[in-house]
């Protein structure tokens, strides 16, 4: 007679195959320096300022002042260009934890163009709001928010 298969790993394994995908929570350090970043930044801030941009008339729904906020940072930090974010994107749990993703997703959280559309949006202004407010930058493997110095 065969033996039983271990419950807790049925559970495991059928989790992986969800159409929600695995709970980020789940699998990956919380104490990676993305996730503890991530958990610090008052994303707020990025959907308050931004809602002024959006008509109320209806229309297909932008994605979130958070998402786009979180893309920009990581395009930012790690010199990606739109299409390889993307791609980066769609196999790095942390990078999706970043952006506020809650289960993994195996497709890419907007098309490239509309980070291109966001920036187009934003304007120049904007986006120096957007680089003095949320700048984050990378020493070594040490990640900064811009009101924090790295040491020389």
């Amino acid at each position: 007679m065969k033996p039983k298969p271990d419950p807790s790993s049925l559970g495991a394994q059928a989790k992986l195959f969800e159409d929600s995908g695995p709970a980020l929570v789940d699998f990956i350090d919380m104490k990676n320096s993305l996730v503890r970043l991530a958990d610090s930044i008052q994303w707020e801030i990025f959907e308050d300022h931004w809602r002024g941009l959006f008509s109320t008339a209806g229309g297909p729904m932008a994605n979130s002042g958070r998402r786009v906020a979180s893309l920009l940072m990581l395009k930012h930090m790690e010199a990606l260009s739109d299409e390889r974010l993307k791609q980066v994107w769609v196999t790095n749990p942390y990078f999706q934890y970043f952006c506020g993703e809650t289960h993994f997703q195996h497709r890419p959280p907007a098309d490239p163009t509309s980070l291109i559309r966001w920036r187009k949006r934003l304007g120049e202004e904007g986006m120096e709001w957007f680089l003095t407010t949320g700048v984050v930058f990378k020493k070594g493997n040490i990640l900064y928010v811009k009101r924090e110095l790295p040491p020389n």
